[in-house]
């Protein structure tokens, strides 16, 4: 089936647990179309939310999973995640990325899906994986961004084991805010650029390999 509506179309209060098997999530308007947090698709504000299929098309975030003060526990382990919101003069889309987590007890954990930008932010923690997860960025952005947007917060610390990573044109594929920070583990996965920092002991390869119209260009394998 599908939902279609304005803002926050499933909302995931605390305490509470959310499993999504598939369907069609849209937020088709929004009563601010120049914030992220306006016509979102589904906002997981302090549950436990797993999504294993279906399509999340938000003019806003496509998925929201934010603490406050207790825990926020969101997994994708497939599904299409999109952003199409517009600024005002429709030259680019806002906010930039599909999946967002934030919060000192967000925890995000990504095993499948295709994602169209992940922004991490705020003391958040994320493991990304999975050989059927591709992260990029079609909206002027980096494929994944790791900062924060509130200065008394720590960085977040995000984990990648796999999946396929490309930014937009000319942007990095990976963008880690604390660059001098240990927050940031690669341990595996594809790439279109060679940026990131790596963990200790691993490299990038060069593995040129073409999927769905993205190029990669890298893989990171154990150094040698």
């Amino acid at each position: 089936g599908t939902v279609t509506g304005t803002d926050y179309l499933i909302y995931n209060n605390s305490g509470a647990t959310l499993t999504i098997n598939g369907g069609i999530y849209k937020s088709d308007q929004a009563t601010d179309n120049s914030i992220d947090r306006n016509g979102v698709a589904i906002y997981n504000l302090g549950g436990e939310c797993e999504i294993n299929d279906g399509t999340f098309d938000a003019l806003g975030y496509a998925v929201m999973n934010v603490s406050q003060g207790g825990g926020a526990d969101l997994t994708i382990n497939g599904g299409t995640f999109l952003n199409n919101g517009k600024t005002p003069d429709s030259s680019y889309k806002i906010p930039g990325y599909a999946v967002h987590a934030s919060g000192a007890k967000a925890e995000l954990i990504i095993n499948g899906g295709t994602i169209d930008g992940i922004d991490i932010v705020n003391e958040a923690t994320a493991i990304i994986m999975g050989e059927e997860t591709v992260v990029y960025n079609d909206c002027r952005c980096y494929a994944l961004y790791i900062g924060r947007d509130v200065p008394f917060y720590s960085y977040p610390n995000v984990i990648i084991y796999g999946g396929y990573f490309s930014g937009y044109e000319n942007m990095p594929d990976v963008y880690n805010e604390a660059e001098d920070s240990n927050n940031l583990s690669i341990t595996g996965g594809f790439f279109e650029d060679n940026n990131a920092a790596l963990a200790d002991g691993y490299e990038y390869k060069s593995n040129v390999q073409t999927i769905n119209g993205r190029t990669y260009n890298y893989e990171v394998v154990v150094k040698q």
